[in-house]
């Protein structure tokens, strides 16, 4: 039988970030043998995630967001644990990371989280390995909740996110796109993050007019008029005042759930749309340019992309 070194001990931990006691009983197993022992703690991790995973709910969690340094790739990722303690834990940090960089790394988009788990990783290991020993490590259940990637048109198009740092639960992903090529895409780049911060802040539901269902806007039309019904006031006043009145409430209702409709936090004055922003940014660029879509997440929710 091989000698268990302290130095084994800790080179296995430093490796796999088990703990120190498994480590020596996976070496002792091992007869030394530090890539059996390795194994066998992949193993080991591999039993207690899947117990873990049949057991208990992940509902917790924080996003995490990683753009390529050429600003053209972005990714948005939920990540669930049990606890808030682990949630904000160092390591669970470290892992969304590594997997919001794994997702931006692919070469391409993937079609569901079982594909991206399913998708290889370092060291011979796969995507699910790497949560799986994380698993292990962390000592609770951990599960890739969802994720976005966007990718732009280099030299027409940029990305940019936006994570709340308070608590990392909210996170947003921006897509901008040019009318033609830009040398210097840094002003894109800018506008994608001040936006991404604007819908952590506003939770816009759609991104443009056209984009909200013709039903919704009815159902304001039909709130004005039983306004107007209930309000003598009105008895008197000429249709046009009317009409004026209820697209007035219709405008309200666009200005509240429509990204480019709605007012950019960062001015002043409150005055200040989003699509004029926009607009602004693409004339000091010498180019047209538009948001393509956009995605928010909240730890917990489901829908608010555009």
């Amino acid at each position: 039988m091989a000698e268990i070194t302290a130095k084994m001990v800790s080179q296995l931990r430093e490796e796999t970030g088990a703990g120190m006691m498994d480590c020596k009983k996976a070496l002792t197993e091992a007869g030394g043998d530090i890539e059996e022992a390795r194994t066998i703690l992949r193993k080991k991790g591999a039993a207690k995630a899947g117990q873990k995973s049949e057991t208990r709910t992940a509902s917790e969690g924080i996003t995490d967001a990683f753009v390529s340094e050429s600003g053209s790739v972005g990714v948005l990722l939920e990540v669930n644990s049990e606890t808030d303690f682990v949630a904000r834990n160092e390591a669970f940090h470290a892992l969304a990371h590594e997997l919001s960089r794994a997702l931006a790394d692919a070469g391409k988009p993937f079609s569901s989280v079982e594909e991206f788990l399913a998708s290889p990783a370092a060291d011979g290991k796969t995507i699910n390995d790497v949560v799986t020993e994380a698993i292990a490590r962390l000592g609770e259940k951990i599960a890739v909740a969802r994720f976005e990637r966007f990718d732009a048109s280099t030299a027409r198009g940029a990305v940019g996110a936006y994570i709340h740092r308070t608590d990392f639960k909210t996170g947003v992903l921006v897509e901008i796109a040019s009318d033609k090529e830009i040398t210097n895409i840094d002003a894109l780049t800018q506008l994608a993050r001040d936006v991404a911060m604007h819908v952590a802040a506003t939770r816009p539901q759609y991104l443009n007019p056209e984009d909200v269902p013709a039903e919704l806007l009815d159902k304001e039309r039909e709130i004005a008029i039983a306004k107007q019904d209930a309000d003598p006031s009105f008895a008197n006043k000429p249709e046009a005042a009317k009409k004026a009145m209820i697209e007035g409430q219709v405008r309200k209702y666009l200005e509240q759930c429509v990204l480019t409709e709605q007012g950019f936090v960062r001015d002043p004055s409150g005055k200040q749309k989003i699509k004029a922003l926009v607009a602004e940014v693409g004339k000091s660029a010498g180019a047209t340019l538009k948001i393509v879509r956009f995605a928010r997440y909240r730890v917990g929710e489901v829908g608010g992309n555009g």
